[in-house]
C-alpha cells in the first residue's frame, strides 16, 4: 500500500514538508500542524522528536509542513491540502486522516477540519486558541484586571500601555509571590 520511510521536500509556497511512514503502515495519517512558527530552513519537526517517533513506531504515518509566519492560518489552509496530495503520491491514499496540532497548530487543525472536511476524518486541536486572538487577549486582560484589583490595587502594575514590559512582568511576579505567602493572599488568588 505504501512506500515506508521518510520523504521530504518543498511545497510550491516555499514551505518545507516531511512525511514519515512505518514499514507496516496502518493506513492512518496524522496531519501534524506545528505549534510555533519556524524559519524557512527549519523542518516541520525536529529529528528525533519523541511524539513523531512514537506515532510512527505505533503504525501511523505523519506528515507536516513548516509555517514561517506567526499567525499561519492562511498558509496552512493552502499548504496542508497540498501536502495531502503529496502523501497520496508517496504513500498512497490513507484510510483515515487525522489532523493534529498544539497551540497555534491546534487553531490550524480546527480550521483545516472545518474547511476541508472531505480530506480529514477527524481532528485533535490541542490547546488551540479557538476563540481567536481578540477573545484570548480580552480574557488575558480580564485576568490581569482581577489580579491587580484583588492583590495589588495600589501598585504600579500596568494593565495597558505598558512602558517597560520586563519591569512590569517582574512586578506581576512579585505581586503573585507575595499573595502566595499568606492565607489571605492565597484566598484572593
Amino acid at each position: 500500500m505504501s512506500r515506508a520511510g521518510a520523504h521530504a521536500g518543498v511545497l510550491s509556497s516555499g514551505a518545507r514538508y516531511a512525511v514519515e511512514a512505518p514499514g507496516s503502515w496502518n493506513g492512518v495519517l496524522v496531519l501534524y500542524s506545528k505549534p510555533v512558527p519556524v524559519g524557512p530552513d527549519d523542518p516541520p519537526w525536529q529529528p528525533g522528536d519523541p511524539l513523531i517517533g512514537h506515532l510512527v513506531a505505533s503504525g501511523y504515518a505523519v506528515a507536516g509542513s513548516t509555517n514561517t509566519i506567526f499567525w499561519p492560518l492562511e498558509s496552512a489552509f493552502s499548504d496542508q491540502p497540498a501536502l495531502l496530495d503529496i502523501v497520496d503520491q508517496v504513500l498512497g491514499p490513507p484510510r483515515h486522516t487525522i489532523g493534529f496540532g498544539l497551540s497555534i497548530g491546534g487553531i490550524m487543525t480546527a480550521g483545516l477540519v472545518q474547511r476541508f472536511p472531505e480530506r480529514l476524518s477527524g481532528a485533535l486541536p490541542m490547546c488551540g486558541n479557538l476563540a481567536g486572538a481578540v477573545g484570548v487577549h480580552n480574557r488575558e486582560l480580564d485576568i490581569a484586571f482581577v489580579v491587580k484589583t484583588l492583590l495589588a490595587p495600589d501598585s504600579a502594575l500596568q494593565l495597558v500601555d505598558v512602558r517597560d514590559p520586563d519591569e512590569n512582568l517582574a512586578l506581576a511576579h512579585a505581586v503573585l509571590r507575595d499573595a502566595q505567602a499568606s492565607p489571605a493572599g492565597r484566598a484572593r488568588l
